[in-house]
């Protein structure tokens, strides 16, 4: 593939950092690693990805239906089947994960001076530790829908 092709698909990827490679970073947050990978020229690199979508305000404020009652309701008499914090993976991954911007291109060299980045805050990880604030408290974000509803 040459580096003008079009990618058939446009994957967007969100890569998780499992406990096991947490902890060979000597525990450092999410935000942090970021943060590192940005002053490294990784752009759009942001802890966090997507919020569970049953915790949208949208279902538990709005009356979408007209029916008196929020929409996560729906024609029910009953509590909701999944409160807020019903789904545990889906309320714990933020801190677990980020979002790296993606290539609609096969770009070869930027690919490689984003692998570069990474090699390079793996590398050093521990000079990151001591001014690691750690994770804020709410990560991540509804997209476009974040600058209309707020948690």
């Amino acid at each position: 593939m040459s580096e003008e092709e079009d990618l058939f698909s446009w994957p967007v990827v969100t890569p998780r950092m499992e406990a096991a490679v947490l902890e060979v970073l000597g525990g450092l947050s999410i935000s942090r690693f970021c943060e590192a990978l940005r002053a490294e020229g990784v752009r759009d690199c942001q802890p966090g990805c997507n919020l569970a979508l049953h915790t949208h305000p949208l279902f538990h404020n709005l009356d979408v239906y007209g029916s008196g009652k929020p929409t996560n309701m729906g024609g029910s008499s009953q509590t909701p089947k999944q409160p807020e914090k019903s789904l545990r993976v889906s309320a714990g991954i933020q801190p677990k994960v980020f979002k790296v911007p993606w290539f609609k291109r096969y770009r070869t060299k930027a690919i490689g001076q984003y692998a570069e980045a990474f090699h390079k805050v793996v590398e050093n990880y521990h000079e990151l530790l001591s001014e690691d604030p750690g994770d804020p408290e709410s990560l991540g974000s509804w997209g476009t829908s974040s600058l209309f509803v707020s948690r």
